[in-house]
């Protein structure tokens, strides 16, 4: 989750744990709408424009607190606020120094809830699935759930869609609850996630327990305008992947290059990207734990990033093999790997809203 401010108000945000982006006053609703991911949040002054800009966020499917500090006028009304979870503060009314505390409390409470990165597992894993050791006890399941239910925490869900014939992830966060003991979910965000479920459709949950997550397939039985009734999961897996991960637009490809010593330089098919770890199909027949050096080229950027990876993943496939490297990137290199998967889960949303 990053917090988006400009220059002049990021010393409210006093928590170690933050991680900003700032931009200029002029500038940071502009990059913000174009560049935000699911979870961001904002801390930006309040000008006459506030409300053509939060309704454009909330429909990219941005979630995050946004607050608005007015500088030389009084606070505006929270009737349009509250309901896009917005709130203002005035320089000329609120003491600094509480207004400051509220503030890091908001988005302290807001990065425990922030996706994607809910519950961080300690490694990195390529396989299909996720453990050798599924939970499959019908009570264990049940307490999981009763553990969501009381602490009322939501549920990370994803489904594949089809873009121009290649499978993509969608992916957000919704609550669950039983009527008449029928597991219901309800309060999706962003709320087009819903226009994306049919009857008999496979859904991917996440679900928080404790300290782990686990991981299982629900099955869409019914849907309504707000609400999807689901089949729960016969079996979870502990979910261990640590980043997320996007499947490239076909169109807009990630390039990958794999630099050989003495050879020339092999272009590899990438089939999806996280901030620390690539998939890829070659025919080349590389050893699994050895280290390489990788090259990326993003879609849109100019920059060409330099990294070494280890293979921690090989799987034959009729022509070739498929792999997962782990990168050892530098946090810069990282940052725009980081922006680019939030460009693209904000693609893909407005692609299945064109889409239904």
């Amino acid at each position: 989750m990053l917090i988006w401010t400009t220059h002049d108000l990021k010393d409210i945000l006093a928590e170690p744990e933050f991680r900003l982006r700032i931009e200029a006053s002029s500038e940071v609703k502009e990059v913000m709408l174009r560049e935000a991911g699911i979870s961001d949040g904002a801390l930006i002054p309040l000008d006459e424009d506030y409300k053509r800009f939060l309704s454009q966020l909330r429909s990219k499917g941005v979630t995050g607190p946004v607050i608005f500090i007015a500088d030389n006028t009084t606070r505006v009304p929270d009737e349009f606020l509250y309901p896009l979870n917005a709130l203002c503060f005035s320089l000329l009314e609120d003491d600094i120094i509480k207004m400051g505390m509220l503030i890091n409390f908001i988005f302290r409470l807001s990065l425990l809830r922030a996706i994607p990165d809910i519950k961080i597992s300690p490694q990195v894993t390529f396989g299909e699935t996720i453990s050798d050791r599924p939970e499959e006890d019908p009570e264990k399941i049940r307490d999981i759930l009763s553990y969501i239910l009381k602490k009322e925490i939501p549920i990370i869900i994803s489904f594949e869609i089809e873009e121009y014939g290649r499978p993509v992830t969608v992916r957000g966060v919704c609550r669950i609850r039983f009527r008449k003991d029928k597991p219901i979910l309800y309060q999706f965000n962003p709320l087009l996630l819903i226009k994306g479920m049919k009857e008999g459709k496979a859904i991917k949950a996440v679900l928080p327990y404790k300290d782990l997550n686990y991981e299982g397939i629900m099955n869409v039985v019914s849907v309504c305008e707000h609400e999807v009734e689901v089949r729960l999961p016969q079996r979870l897996f502990i979910e261990r992947r640590r980043h997320v991960r996007v499947v490239p637009n076909i169109k807009r490809p990630v390039r990958l290059y794999l630099l050989l010593p003495g050879e020339a330089t092999l272009n590899l098919e990438v089939v999806d990207i996280s901030q620390r770890g690539i998939g890829f199909f070659t025919p080349r027949d590389l050893r699994q734990q050895e280290v390489y050096i990788f090259g990326i080229q993003l879609p849109d950027s100019l920059k060409f990033i330099m990294t070494c990876g280890i293979i921690r993943f090989k799987r034959p496939e009729a022509s070739g093999f498929r792999y997962g490297a782990e990168f050892f990137i530098h946090p810069q290199d990282e940052e725009l790997i980081v922006q680019y998967i939030r460009k693209r889960e904000l693609e893909i949303l407005e692609f299945l809203k064109e889409k239904v």
